[in-house]
């Protein structure tokens, strides 16, 4: 019904459209919009009671005038014009181009103990998804330093994309997808062999004195 009502009024909404805007905007004086009831009452009200403040509107004071002519607003405060840089943990100053990173953030450079990176993690499930009685929870909770009931709820509840082989079928294909998925493996753990320093305390952190690679030094 709101549609068949739309169609039928639409002509007459936009019949004449332009010489009813140009009335508009050739108005000399925009119109006021209207008052509230309340507002034309207070107002009547201020009248009233003042007659002399339409008047007084209008004039200038000039008694007002040089009292505002005379506030000044000054400061004692002085502005320290160069900032303080601690000397134990100076903020890093090269602005250039850091580049792309493999998985999309930078990693980094010193971890503490129970902490791991993205490729860390993907490192160990992969070495336990081909050797899981090499690489058990303890092991890879004492290689990296981890606790074990979080290298177990990790083993447990995450997993990496792996290739489906059917136990039936050729079995010259199931060998080729078998070989194609340890390939692709091997791939993955290899892009994953940066070592990270391990700090024995938190509280211990170096600067880094990386220089990162310029604009220039990417070719296209």
């Amino acid at each position: 019904m709101g549609k068949a009502m739309s169609v039928i009024t639409s002509p007459f909404k936009y019949y004449n459209i332009e010489s009813r805007a140009h009335k508009v905007i050739s108005q000399s004086k925009p119109v006021v919009a209207p008052k509230f009831k309340d507002t034309i009452k207070d107002l009547e009200r201020v009248l009233k009671d003042h007659p002399e403040i339409i008047e007084q509107a209008g004039k200038k004071d000039a008694g007002l005038d040089n009292r505002l002519k005379q506030v000044f607003v000054t400061s004692s405060h002085e502005i320290d014009q160069k900032r303080v840089i601690n000397p134990d943990r100076p903020l890093p100053t090269n602005k250039h181009f850091a580049g792309f990173f493999e998985l999309g953030y930078q990693e980094p450079e010193f971890l503490t103990p129970g902490k791991v990176t993205l490729k860390q993690i993907l490192q160990f499930l992969g070495d336990y998804r081909l050797h899981p009685d090499e690489w058990t929870a303890e092991k890879i909770a004492l290689e990296y330093k981890l606790k074990l009931e979080d290298v177990k709820m990790m083993l447990e509840y995450y997993k990496l994309f792996a290739l489906y082989v059917p136990e039936k079928g050729d079995e010259k294909k199931r060998k080729l997808l078998k070989q194609q998925e340890t390939k692709n493996f091997n791939q993955l753990l290899k892009q994953s062999t940066d070592k990270i320093t391990f700090l024995p305390d938190e509280n211990q952190r170096k600067p880094s004195n990386k220089e990162y690679p310029t604009r220039s030094d990417y070719k296209e």
